[in-house]
């Protein structure tokens, strides 16, 4: 057997795994294998045809399979196959149907919900040959205008999975802004109580939502940058783990 690696962004529909393994001669028996197992990945790893999507990467043993011989590449019992979609949690329609698509507004039961759906746009224009379509992701249709909102949410949900996370912890994150603040929106949502340490010249606006969320401040030295936020952070949790 073969063993697949899924990135965070395939685990929901695989009941979590972060690892499968797989029977198959080929690279393309491996990933319709996968899909066999789970078949809520098919519209994310394959085309309505059974082809395997464009915007998917396959790796083995780290090398790009489009550089060996693609899906037809023999594998072996050691091997190891890392599926990675090239513009995680969307999906790329034909230009035919932009129009309906934006007119179908997704709805969501809670704002969390809404990370990471952000929507993809094609850029032609900037696109060297016409044999090359470049798409964009929207990231600042995160729900808080920033693609933090994917890291802050996959780190909280990381924690719970493990069994770190309490009803009494606190989550401390050494920020200049953009991840402390989604920490903060995701943590509230959830009830975890966070301490952010921001270097003390960041801008108020970042200050002003960050206590819109709910989280504490803790100032660390301005001159000091980044760096001075994350040593006062890892001196505070020696102090208080």
């Amino acid at each position: 057997m073969s063993t697949v690696r899924l990135p965070s962004v395939l685990r929901a529909q695989a009941d979590g795994q972060k690892a499968i393994d797989v029977e198959g001669g080929t690279v393309g028996d491996v990933v319709r294998g996968v899909v066999d197992l789970h078949p809520g990945l098919a519209s994310q790893l394959l085309t309505p045809d059974g082809d395997l999507h464009r915007f998917v990467n396959v790796y083995l043993n780290g090398q790009d399979v489009r550089y060996l011989a693609g899906l037809e590449t023999p594998v072996g019992p050691t091997d190891e196959i890392r599926l990675l979609p090239a513009i995680a949690g969307g999906s790329v329609a034909p230009l035919s149907q932009a129009a309906t698509d934006v007119a179908a507004a997704r709805r969501f039961d809670g704002i969390d919900d809404a990370i990471g759906g952000t929507p993809i746009v094609e850029v032609g224009r900037l696109s060297p040959s016409s044999a090359v379509r470049l798409l964009a992701k929207l990231e600042a249709a995160n729900p808080t205008g920033s693609v933090k909102d994917r890291v802050a949410k996959y780190l909280i949900e990381e924690l719970e999975r493990e069994g770190r996370l309490k009803p009494d912890s606190i989550i401390i994150e050494p920020t200049s802004g953009n991840t402390g603040i989604s920490l903060a929106m995701i943590a509230r949502r959830k009830g975890y109580r966070v301490a952010v340490v921001l270097p003390d010249n960041v801008t108020m606006e970042r200050r002003q939502l960050l206590a819109l969320f709910g989280a504490e401040v803790i100032d660390s030295p301005g001159h000091l940058g980044s760096n001075g936020a994350v040593q006062l952070a890892k001196h505070l949790v020696e102090k208080d783990p």
